[in-house]
């Protein structure tokens, strides 16, 4: 376990608030479980004191928080997802499937990390690749279409793989088409190609 957390990665004052809320404890009675002082748990939770690694085992102890996920998503999770969207452009299977099993740790604490956008976009992207099914909640747009504009296109893009499997033709060229409105341009000339070569597969089966 890192001695500290990034704290610009993961909101764990928020976490610390939201998981004592969640257990029914007052500060004073998360105090006398710890042993810490009223004071020292409330700069805790408004960030003005960081955590040190045996308070932090302490207090994640008490409030049932698995320490382990929150160490990774405080200082690994962003680099995983970084390697997690260079290896789905370059369609290293492997790869995919290693790191996805390691960013879907983000799934209990998704709403403390400052990555949740990327997150969601490739948990539909995976999803997506792996052949699952994928609910009308998942590819509902309301949930992402407040999201960064490259992130949207990478949704739009697998969603017109979705529909193109299914021979989804009509929706799959709807997709693909709010993909290049969007008007994002990648500078890496791969996942230009790759994008390329969605829209040449839908067109393709459209002229069959």
């Amino acid at each position: 376990m890192s001695d500290k957390y990034k704290n610009n990665n993961f909101n764990i004052a928020k976490l610390i608030i939201d998981q004592r809320k969640q257990l029914k404890l007052s500060l004073r009675e998360l105090s006398q479980l710890t042993k810490y002082s009223y004071q020292t748990l409330s700069k805790y939770e408004t960030g003005i004191i960081e955590l040190n690694k045996t308070n932090r085992v302490t207090l994640f102890k008490h409030l049932h928080i698995n320490a382990e996920d929150v160490d990774y998503l405080s200082n690994d999770f962003k680099q995983d997802i970084d390697l997690l969207f260079e290896s789905i452009v370059y369609d290293e299977q492997t790869e995919i499937s290693t790191l996805f099993t390691r960013i879907k740790k983000a799934d209990k604490y998704l709403d403390y990390t400052k990555f949740r956008e990327e997150f969601i976009t490739l948990k539909i992207i995976v999803s997506i690749i792996n052949n699952e099914s994928i609910s009308q909640e998942m590819l509902n747009e309301s949930q992402f279409n407040s999201f960064k504009l490259s992130l949207q296109q990478w949704i739009y893009d697998y969603i017109a793989i979705y529909h193109l499997k299914n021979n989804d033709l009509i929706n799959a060229v709807d997709t693909i088409v709010k993909a290049i409105s969007l008007g994002v341009h990648e500078s890496n000339v791969g996942l230009v190609n790759y994008h390329a070569g969605i829209i040449y597969s839908v067109y393709g089966q459209l002229l069959k």
